[in-house]
């Protein structure tokens, strides 16, 4: 049995986002738990996560089911958002319990991140990927001072019970080593010979994504980019979609870009014209599965959209395949966009 697990946003209030779960037999076809797949609300009441929880994490640990999550709280209406990293349990992995605050927070990073001192208000810790070793856990996850666009770093840190974290004072990657661009939705891999880090490259000069994996000896430092959806031949290039090409003084003229994006949503049904993001990866019989979510362009009301796809990673141009897309009732809480997949395979 497959549980994936994902974050859903519903077209009514964009800006409210939730955790569900939908299971599947083959990995392909899933269908929502009880009935609509929400299984961790938000609280609008809550202290410290009032706006959204997303980026679930779900491991087996010590007798337990834990889910590490990504959590944004605002103070009043208008008020500055906090970022910060939740923890979850659960004896099933679909009745969760929340821990009654953040696990990790901007205060967490004052003295490590660049930038952040003693008075900055703004900043957060978020996306965070667990490995399960011998003697702990490790986690990594982003943190960023002012901006996660400008100034976005990996992190690195370790704990024996996965409550208590050390974190590694020196990052592990800068979204800046590769442009303008920010980095996002690291997963990590134990492989022969050391680690692989999966994650997402935003190009922040035209608001698309690529996802990339790097190899290390330690989780640490990294090496060797290549660049797996869209796939390119070496380096790192990412882009909208294009349909037409026509340009003026280089850049494609308002009307022009607007006439692509329904070429796009008419020819392609609008499908990867951001690109793809939030890599999970999984073994299956042999086979490496790749599973993320896609940035889709829609109507002028729909404007973007996404959902959740799949494909094998050795044939990764020719098998992709929608696994969950936005439920159809525009009043539910994931009618606007599915993402953040993360899937456990169960016996």
């Amino acid at each position: 049995m497959y549980y994936l697990y994902y974050a859903g946003i519903p077209v009514e209030d964009q800006s409210v986002e939730q955790i569900g779960l939908a299971v599947s037999e083959d990995g392909v076809y899933f269908d929502r738990v009880n009935g609509t797949g929400l299984i961790l609300p938000l609280d609008r009441q809550s202290r410290w996560a009032n706006l959204r929880v997303c980026n679930p994490t779900v491991i087996w640990f010590r007798g337990e089911w834990l889910m590490y999550y990504h959590v944004a709280h605002q103070e009043g209406l208008r008020g500055l958002v906090n970022h910060s990293i939740g923890l979850a349990r659960s004896q099933d992995g679909v009745e969760w319990r929340n821990e009654p605050g953040p696990l990790l927070s901007v205060d967490n990073m004052r003295d490590i991140h660049p930038g952040l001192t003693r008075d900055s208000k703004s900043g957060g810790v978020i996306e965070p990927a667990i490995l399960v070793e011998e003697d702990g856990l490790q986690m990594w996850f982003v943190g960023y001072g002012n901006s996660y666009r400008t100034d976005s770093k990996l992190y690195h840190a370790v704990s024996a019970d996965g409550c208590e974290w050390h974190i590694t004072r020196n990052w592990v990657l800068s979204g800046n080593q590769f442009g303008d661009c920010s980095v996002h939705y690291p997963q990590v891999l134990k492989v022969d010979g050391g680690y692989e880090l999966w994650f997402t490259l935003q190009n922040n000069k035209n608001e698309a994504y690529a996802i990339c994996m790097m190899e290390s000896a330690d989780g640490l430092v990294m090496d060797r980019l290549e660049q797996v959806l869209p796939k390119v031949p070496e380096g790192f290039t990412v882009k909208a979609r294009e349909g037409f090409v026509f340009k003026v003084n280089g850049r494609v003229p308002r009307g022009v870009a607007r006439l692509n994006w329904e070429v796009c949503r008419i020819g392609w049904g609008g499908r990867n014209y951001f690109g793809y993001a939030h890599p999970h990866v999984i073994e299956e019989g042999g086979e490496r599965i790749l599973y993320y979510h896609n940035y889709n362009y829609g109507s002028k009301r729909r404007r973007t959209w996404m959902d959740i796809s799949r494909c094998e990673l050795a044939r990764a141009r020719s098998t992709h395949k929608v696994v969950l897309g936005p439920t159809a009732n525009p009043k539910a809480w994931d009618s606007w966009i599915v993402a953040d997949p993360f899937v456990v395979k169960r016996v």
